[in-house]
């Protein structure tokens, strides 16, 4: 499978961090693309076509296990040809440069090539979870007035047609009426012959996506990203992926969210490296075997499915997995703990790094030629410059908590906030985009992850980081998960109070919330210790994995939830009454 290579010691992409940083340039990026020589750019097109062209078209692009365990595999040359005639088809039937282009499915090998397909055709790509309900659904294709839905047979049922919905046409794997509306057979679409002039070429400002993000008031933001975004994607597959052509890669995220969309259908491509996709639902023990199976080297998750793993206790060890040289983390902090599990089990650490969907690719990183500094994002990719800024905007000095800040521009950056050019404008300050996240950075050049600017606690006059005490709370023996808040109170302006989700068989007594309250308070500070435990089943995450802390906050002091349409349903308690 791995033919004249080690596998497991690949030596690093990025092999001197301090060189790479100081002889940096974007431009000498360009080279690697074919607008390089022509000018003209199509992001689908850099990944099929000019794969085919640089000699990998009898390589595999995308490798799929279905939920019946075939595997199945598509070369990057039936991939250009594929997206070829079915975005041919679509033209033929209306699709236009610059319509939005729904997609509701679970990631499949279909799904990789309407997505790619549509976006030939030049129009911009609106991935939604699949497992949205009818609010989210409508919220975003009609804020964004999509006129095109790829939907799945199994999920249809959950569109909600009868709500003025801006579709119009509707591409679907089975045959289907639908009154009023168009509606395209997928397997009638694949018929017909691969014609190149069906691409529909642009310049780097071409939009290709637009992912939307939730906030904790009002309708989610459409965050629209260019065709420019490419660079970052290869700088950061090379880099912080540091995928080689040798490599077998899984990205376990859903193309709903911009980690599962860009770093599963373009970013390994544009290095001609395989996405490896898994269509089933999640199950530790099988997750594992494909990973053995596929003979996965670098694997792309969540802390959350990293605790998971761990808390069921799946063989997680060198002899089910003898390939894996490289772990990816991104979506949420990184518990240290965390670490320790993977390098006490397979001698590698965990990479974490930092990034938001407004930001296009990967910022923050850790390296493989650079020492891991546990709990820490990391360093900035080369070419990027972050801060830590006071609420003036002022840089703060090293160890000091502030505002995370980028300077821009970059090529990931957003190009617009759909439909919202105000919100749009607030992210930026001075030249420096404004994450919203708090940090600090140590004398090393390594930031530190403090939280959400709202979910850093202030009680007694200390500023106290969730993030920080969650880390100590999960290393505990008997804990899972845990996710803190600071709840209102009317002396201290906040206490700390934390949701604790026990291991199998634990049961959650009162003694042993005064060991897990003594247990911060020896292993942290006395002033962060939680004043208050509350035991429960399960935490509100996204489908990304991300504990919603403002879910808790708003329960704890009765305010409005805001948007929780991300909310996993099935890993997540049910917000009721809303």
């Amino acid at each position: 499978m791995y033919p004249n290579t080690d596998i497991l010691n690949l030596s690093p992409n990025l092999t001197d961090y301090e060189s790479a940083k100081f002889d940096f340039n974007w431009d000498h990026w360009h080279k690697e693309f074919s607008f390089n020589s022509t000018g003209k750019v199509n992001y689908a097109y850099e990944v099929t076509d000019y794969q085919v062209q640089k000699g990998n078209g009898d390589k595999p692009a995308f490798i799929s296990q279905k939920t019946d365990g075939r595997v199945v595999s598509i070369t990057f040359r039936e991939l250009a040809d594929l997206t070829s005639i079915l975005a041919t088809s679509l033209r033929s039937r209306g699709l236009k440069a610059g319509d939005r282009f729904g997609l509701y499915a679970a990631k499949s090998l279909d799904y990789a090539v309407v997505l790619l397909a549509a976006i030939k055709c030049g129009a911009v790509a609106v991935p939604l979870f699949s497992a949205f309900g009818r609010e989210a659904i409508v919220d975003r294709l009609n804020d964004c007035g999509a006129t095109w839905l790829y939907v799945t047979s199994n999920l249809i049922k959950n569109v909600p047609f009868d709500s003025g919905l801006s579709v119009t046409n509707i591409l679907i794997d089975s045959s289907i009426s639908l009154p009023g509306l168009s509606v395209h057979l997928l397997s009638d679409c694949y018929q017909g012959q691969p014609n190149p002039a069906a691409t529909q070429f642009g310049d780097l400002e071409t939009p290709f996506v637009i992912h939307y993000t939730s906030g904790s008031t009002g309708k989610p933001k459409g965050i629209l990203l260019s065709s420019r975004a490419m660079i970052g994607h290869l700088l950061t597959a090379k880099y912080v992926l540091d995928l080689h052509p040798e490599d077998n890669y899984w990205n376990t995220a859903d193309p709903g969210w911009v980690t599962g969309m860009i770093y599963n259908f373009f970013a390994p491509l544009l290095l001609g490296v395989a996405a490896h996709l898994y269509e089933g639902p999640f199950h530790p023990l099988d997750w594992i075997k494909f990973m053995s199976r596929m003979g996965i080297s670098v694997w792309y998750s969540t802390p959350t499915a990293f605790r998971l793993l761990r808390y069921y206790g799946v063989p997680f060890d060198r002899e089910h997995l003898p390939k894996l040289r490289h772990i990816v983390s991104a979506g949420e902090p990184l518990n240290p703990s965390l670490i320790d599990w993977t390098e006490n089990n397979l001698s590698i650490p965990i990479h974490d790094s930092w990034y938001m969907t407004e930001n296009g690719h990967q910022l923050i990183n850790n390296y493989r030629c650079l020492p891991i500094r546990k709990g820490s994002m990391g360093k900035p990719l080369p070419g990027i410059r972050a801060a830590i800024l006071s609420e003036q905007g002022e840089e703060l000095p090293v160890g000091t908590i502030g505002r995370l800040a980028v300077k821009t521009p970059w090529p990931g950056l957003m190009k617009t906030v759909w439909g919202n050019q105000k919100k749009f404008e607030e992210y930026f300050q001075n030249g420096w985009y404004i994450s919203g996240d708090s940090a600090y950075q140590d004398a090393d050049g390594y930031f530190w992850f403090q939280g959400r600017e709202d979910d850093i606690i202030k009680s007694a006059g200390e500023r106290i980081s969730p993030f920080e005490i969650e880390s100590f709370l999960v290393a505990h023996p008997k804990v899972a998960e845990a996710a803190v808040i600071g709840k209102p109170d009317q002396l201290f302006g906040s206490i700390i109070k934390a949701f604790i989700m026990l291991k199998p068989g634990v049961s959650g007594t009162d003694q042993l919330k005064t060991e897990l309250t003594a247990y911060v308070r020896d292993k942290l500070a006395s002033h962060v210790a939680p004043r208050e435990i509350e035991f429960v089943d399960k935490l509100p995450k996204t489908k990304s994995g991300k504990i919603m802390r403002r879910i808790l906050r708003s329960q704890e002091s009765n305010s409005p939830l805001g948007d929780f349409s991300t909310l996993d349903a099935e890993m997540n308690p049910i917000i009721e009454e809303n």
